[in-house]
């Protein structure tokens, strides 16, 4: 005779006592956990998982190189000077303010700068324009960084990565001379220290994971999230062409043509000047719930607009398209002449 609840069905369910469910045990955020402050000379990182959308500050830090390799709901950067920070997406805002001589990877929803000086960054913005303020030596270019983990944090951020306003910047005292400037488009040299350098140099327990994480880059040919684009300010002289891709969750088609036009744009018989999430009234999508890769409504499209130098690159870049990786249900065109700025104002 079998002991009391033995029997298949007689018993209280796994995780409950009686009748009563065990509920999951919330583990309790520590503020510490979110926070680098008065560092000088580490090397600190933040790995995937370890922000999940928390909001972070960064304060005081000097000669620091700072990896947040995880997405988050908003980040402010105080009073930091000669230091190199990769920030990961961020849902919201990420604000800089009183940073002097620093470099900086960043992929957020909207960006401010106030009593900044010399500051080297690569951005994306979501929605509306970078905004400048009191600052000088501002140098921009494209968001370019990779990790395993990063177009997934992407999605958690509800980021679409075609809708890059990196270059729409606004300056808030643009009348008293210019304050920002492109970086050179042929400088492709990094602004920070390659991650398996940076994990060497860090706290002995982050580099399991980030192990993980370069062996799996190892697999990608020249991988990337968010496009390159050199932004409408700096169109190269040639022949305009838009390609419209519809619905704009379509990302995987998206990037399907921008690998097979890799070698063109290599020799910059390709240029990609912009790409943006607009809807079908031709406005940018510039709130979060518009531009997620997830969430995008089907009257919406990713515009990538490219200048090509001769037929056999706008041959190719037609080949391309005409090759659906995904369904029917993805519609592609190409459409000669025009730009984005255009069809945004329509």
């Amino acid at each position: 005779m079998g002991c009391v609840g033995s029997s298949p069905g007689a018993g209280p369910e796994s995780g409950s006592i009686g009748n009563i469910q065990e509920l999951p045990i919330e583990r309790k955020l520590d503020p510490k956990d979110f926070v680098f402050s008065n560092r000088k000379a580490e090397t600190l990182i933040k790995e995937p998982g370890s922000i999940a959308g928390q909001s972070f500050n960064i304060d005081n830090c000097q000669d620091c190189d700072i990896y947040l390799l995880d997405y988050s709901a908003a980040v402010t950067i105080d009073d930091c000077q000669d230091c190199r920070i990769f920030i990961g997406p961020c849902e919201s805002s990420v604000f800089l303010r009183d940073c002097r001589k620093c470099n900086i990877i960043v992929a957020c929803q909207q960006l401010r700068t106030r009593d900044c000086h010399d500051i080297s960054m690569l951005l994306y913005c979501g929605a509306g324009q970078p905004s400048i303020e009191t600052s000088s030596l501002i140098r921009l270019g494209c968001f370019r960084f990779y990790y395993f983990e990063l177009q997934r944090q992407f999605e958690a951020a509800g980021l679409n990565p075609f809708s890059n306003q990196w270059s729409n910047v606004y300056d808030f005292q643009a009348s008293t001379g210019p304050h920002w400037e492109f970086l050179p488009l042929d400088s492709k040299k990094a602004l920070l220290k390659p991650l398996e350098r940076a994990q060497a140099e860090a706290e002995p327990h982050t580099e399991s994971q980030l192990n993980s994480v370069e062996s799996k880059n190892q697999c990608a040919s020249d991988p990337f999230v968010v496009p390159d684009s050199c932004g409408p300010q700096r169109r190269p002289p040639g022949q305009h062409v838009i390609v419209t891709i519809s619905p704009a969750s379509s990302l995987e088609q998206a990037y399907h043509i921008l690998q097979q036009i890799s070698s063109e744009i290599a020799s910059a018989e390709l240029v990609l000047v912009q790409s943006r999430v607009l809807h079908a009234s031709g406005s940018s999508a510039s709130a979060n719930k518009n531009s997620n890769a997830k969430t995008s409504s089907s009257n919406s499209c990713i515009k990538l607009e490219f200048v090509y130098q001769n037929v056999s690159a706008l041959a190719a870049l037609e080949q391309a398209c005409a090759s659906n990786v995904v369904t029917p249900s993805v519609k592609v065109s190409v459409q000669q002449g025009g730009n984005v700025e255009d069809e945004s104002s329509s």
